[in-house]
């Protein structure tokens, strides 16, 4: 909505038929995969081994870095990640201490970026809205998509 009012996002169309049961699966799929590597393993450990700060500064470096691997994605995306979702996740789980609490959020959060609005976090994702993103560094150069 942020991005909206201040003029960075805008919805361009819909897509005609968009599969929201294969986003669904797709989004439950990878961030279990992903908060189970990363929180219900790395974190663990790390913070046995270090403690609770080093382990969500280092595991949150990893996290955000392994972005890198899909298509689109850059340091400035990378770096956000790492800052917006890593430490966030890694907060919550140390607050919480339950692993589906975090996949709930991270689930919701990236179903929402990627199959709603169409923001190019992972690359499998069919929008429901096809939107454009421009200004603040960002250069996916994959706004308008199908």
């Amino acid at each position: 909505m942020v991005l909206w009012m201040l003029g960075f996002f805008s919805v361009v169309s819909t897509n005609d038929a968009p599969t929201v049961f294969e986003n669904i699966m797709f989004h439950i799929f990878f961030e279990f995969i992903q908060d189970v590597v990363f929180i219900a393993i790395l974190f663990r450990i790390l913070e046995r081994s270090f403690g609770t700060w080093l382990a969500m500064v280092v595991t949150s470096v990893i996290f955000g870095f392994q972005h890198l691997l899909y298509p689109g994605q850059t340091l400035w995306s990378v770096s956000a990640q790492t800052i917006e979702a890593g430490i966030l996740f890694y907060s919550l789980y140390v607050l919480t201490r339950r692993i589906w609490f975090i996949f709930g959020f991270h689930f919701s959060r990236d179903f929402i970026q990627c199959a709603v609005i169409g923001f190019p976090v992972m690359e499998n994702s069919r929008p429901l809205l096809v939107s454009k993103f421009s200004g603040l560094g960002y250069h996916y150069g994959i706004s308008n998509r199908t």
